[in-house]
């Protein structure tokens, strides 16, 4: 698994099985993890991450799980929600660019 797997901080959304959090059984190797590369925190760069882990997933695979699917479907509206801005503001262009 690539440390852009995984994501130090627990987030409010459970990513998986995109990002996954570090188990705190490991918190003595968070410096070594930063050092590898994992995501100290749940950003917006995090987010589209995995808004593009999961398209590419459904890019390469015809056959579909019902289960899966709605898994998946409901993970991307959750990180929508997360991304839109707030009532009366713009979207953020670099987000948009994504």
């Amino acid at each position: 698994m690539s440390p852009k797997r995984i994501l130090i901080e627990r987030s409010n959304t459970n990513l998986a099985p995109y990002v996954y959090a570090l188990p705190a059984e490991m918190a003595d190797y968070v410096d070594m993890f930063k050092l590898l590369g994992a995501w100290h925190e749940c950003t917006e760069q995090v987010l589209l991450e995995v808004l593009h882990l999961v398209r590419e997933k459904y890019q390469q695979i015809e056959l579909f799980d019902r289960e899966e699917v709605a898994s998946d479907l409901r993970l991307v509206l959750d990180i929508i929600n997360q991304l839109k801005p707030a009532p009366g503001e713009a979207l953020d262009p670099s987000i948009q660019s994504r």
